[in-house]
């Protein structure tokens, strides 16, 4: 894929960094004489790495900042060759929590990962599929079978970086698709609801052949009216979709390197920023009607 798709697609997701007054990477010195520059999904875990670098150099921590920055970046820093960046030994990680950075501050290195919430949603979900793991190699993205979002000339197939997110969606068009369902079915049973009571009264006023006719038909009818009933009941209990999980990492390293029949596949990728719908459900909460804003 090109990389100016590929940036377009990372664009949209904030990173957090420590910086300096003038903007510029805060490092802490790694193994083999290399540098570790953090990149954190949670601007908590940013702030709380500062407080770390202050116990162990106050005055580098006192002019150090949160600098909040976006994955198209980060990536065209990967992607640039680093006699052009100047960046000659750097090595840039994402970074989870603490414990992982108390690592790195020891000049061991550690795994590219999120805050530990989304591991924890990961791992469970490995053990619901019956794969028997402690542990999570990289940034886990979150994925469901068979949500889409379309545009007007494009299909996407969103991921998602927390779950909490992938909930919303996955609610969202499960009860739409739900309620149209239900809806055209409880239409039709409403309508052989009628026919029934209708074919009823016709026979308590008919004899003979006429009377077994009619009770023929409105046992038939009766089996059409419980036939959509049990379909609107199934459809109300119906399971959501199924939850995979992947590696950031990876579909990022398969999409930069997608190419000819591939490359169509991948270009159907796109990436949901962490918090974006939770925060616009939690907009509309204090929209609606008794809605309490803070």
């Amino acid at each position: 894929m090109p990389k100016d798709e590929v940036k377009a697609r990372l664009a949209p997701i904030p990173v957090y960094t420590v910086a300096n007054p003038k903007n510029e990477f805060v490092l802490v010195a790694g193994e083999n004489n290399t540098q570790l520059g953090f990149f954190f999904f949670k601007k908590e875990d940013a702030e709380a790495i500062i407080a770390k670098i202050r116990e162990e150099n106050p005055r580098l921590a006192r002019d150090s900042k949160v600098l909040r920055v976006t994955l198209d970046n980060v990536y065209e820093v990967f992607t640039t060759p680093r006699e052009t960046t100047g960046l000659q030994g750097i090595h840039f990680r994402f970074m989870p929590d603490m414990a992982q950075v108390k690592h790195a501050l020891t000049g061991i290195h550690f795994r590219f990962m999120p805050d530990m919430a989304q591991v924890k949603h990961a791992l469970t979900l490995y053990k619901e599929a019956g794969v028997p793991t402690k542990s999570f190699v990289g940034v886990p993205v979150f994925q469901a079978e068979g949500l889409t979002v379309t545009t007007q000339d494009m299909q996407y197939v969103p991921l998602f970086l927390t779950k909490e997110d992938l909930d919303v969606a996955v609610g969202g068009a499960y009860r739409q698709r739900n309620a149209a369902q239900i809806s055209a079915v409880r239409d039709k049973a409403a309508a052989y609801e009628e026919e029934y009571a209708a074919t009823l009264k016709e026979v308590d006023g008919a004899a003979g052949r006429d009377r077994s006719l009619l009770e023929a038909k409105a046992g038939k009818v009766k089996a059409k009216l419980d036939d959509a009933l049990s379909k609107a009941s199934a459809i109300e209990v119906a399971p959501m979709p199924k939850i995979e999980v992947g590696s950031f990492e990876e579909v990022l390293m398969r999409m930069s390197a997608s190419e000819g029949g591939e490359l169509a596949a991948w270009s159907q990728v796109m990436f949901v920023a962490p918090g974006l719908l939770q925060q616009a459900q939690q907009g509309r909460a204090l929209e609606a009607p008794g809605g309490k804003k803070k």
